[in-house]
């Protein structure tokens, strides 16, 4: 099977001609694409709860608090340097 031939199992291209740009290509996926997208979800919504269940027990509330004021200031920090 081509590489060509596995794109097409997971994802349709459908050409719309709009005003202004006769390039433009839309993505949706075919069943066996969503199907996949929601298989990915489920593993990531199990990943982050077995995360987030570790954490609970690894740290205390006020570790959590701590890391989050840290991280926010580290967010803040990258904001104003993007500025």
């Amino acid at each position: 099977m081509t590489e060509y031939n596995t794109y097409e199992r997971y994802i349709k291209k459908k050409k719309k001609k709009l005003d202004g740009n006769a390039k433009n290509v839309h993505l949706y996926p075919t069943a066996k694409g969503q199907e996949l997208a929601n298989l990915h979800r489920e593993f990531d919504l199990n990943e982050t709860r077995k995360f987030a269940e570790y954490i609970v027990q690894q740290c205390s509330l006020q570790d959590l608090e701590t890391f989050h004021s840290v991280i926010k200031v580290i967010q803040e920090f990258y904001e104003h340097e993007a500025k």
